[in-house]
């Protein structure tokens, strides 16, 4: 695996071919493997009916915890690697990654990530904040190595904060998207 670090403009409009590359190249994964778990069911889009799975964005609620609705966090852990995303992936889901988006300033010089027991290289990204309006992380994976993460699995992304950073908020937004089965556990806003 290898990645691309750009100007969050840049890759909205379409100047980097690789961000679309990464984007194909993990949905025809993820389908390929939410077809061998989810036996029996087709792709249906964001609101599936009977018979089909359904895909939209990563939700925050997904990844951080229930009741969460933004991907703002605050981190207070400079000089060390801390936690952006640590959760397993509910039943009937799968989570499919391409990448990160950081539109704020940053306050990480590295990332690391996990699947489970597969653990990646370090992403060193201190040279993103050259980009002062954000910069996206592109994921460039090998055929039949993309960060799709299946259900019961974990996913853990960590950040090396930098010091003097404790007590500030970033957002990290992740590139990809999530299959599932149960549209009303997936998209159900869960607001009274």
């Amino acid at each position: 695996m290898s990645y691309l670090i750009a100007p969050l403009q840049k890759v909205r409009s379409g100047e980097f071919p690789e961000f679309q590359q990464a984007m194909a190249s993990l949905e025809a994964a993820a389908r390929q493997r939410a077809a061998a778990i989810f036996s029996g069911f087709t792709p249906g889009g964001v609101l599936p009916g009977d018979g089909s799975f359904g895909q939209a964005n990563l939700l925050p609620k997904k990844v951080l915890g229930a009741g969460t609705f933004t991907w703002v966090q605050t981190f207070r852990a400079p000089g060390s690697f801390t936690n952006i995303f640590s959760y397993t992936v509910p039943n009937d889901e799968i989570h499919a990654y391409a990448g990160f988006i950081i539109p704020d300033p940053l306050i990480f010089s590295q990332f690391r990530m996990q699947v489970s027991d597969r653990i990646y290289p370090i992403l060193e990204v201190e040279e993103a904040r050259a980009f002062k309006d954000g910069f996206a992380i592109v994921l460039k994976q090998d055929s039949g190595a993309e960060t799709v993460v299946e259900e019961k699995k974990i996913f853990t992304l960590q950040g090396y904060q930098e010091r003097g950073t404790s007590g500030n908020s970033q957002r990290v937004i992740p590139i990809g998207f999530a299959l599932y089965i149960n549209k009303d556990t997936y998209i159900s806003t869960g607001r009274t």
